[in-house]
């Protein structure tokens, strides 16, 4: 582990902002099912779909690739692994 402190306020912060981009997706997406915009703003939409998609994508990769479990290894000493392969 690097041994950073975690700050409390910006993670509250950093997940306000996610699911707030999570939410705008789901209109948007829920928009353009709907139907009955014209094609200029459906592709407006898409467009910020996608933007929010790929910002998402990015926050989740990142969150992924800190996501470590501490362990003891055979050893007995201590270490990290990904959290998908202490499952």
């Amino acid at each position: 582990m690097s041994g950073d402190t975690v700050d409390p306020e910006r993670v509250a912060d950093e997940l306000r902002a996610f699911e707030s981009s999570l939410t705008r997706l789901e209109e948007v997406v829920a928009t353009l099912e709907k139907g009955g915009v014209t094609l200029q703003r459906s592709l407006e939409l898409f467009e910020e779909g996608m933007a929010l998609l790929a910002r998402l994508q990015g926050v989740l990769q990142l969150a992924e690739a800190r996501i470590e479990e501490l362990v003891r290894n055979a050893e007995g000493n201590l270490a990290t692994q990904p959290l998908e392969a202490a499952r």
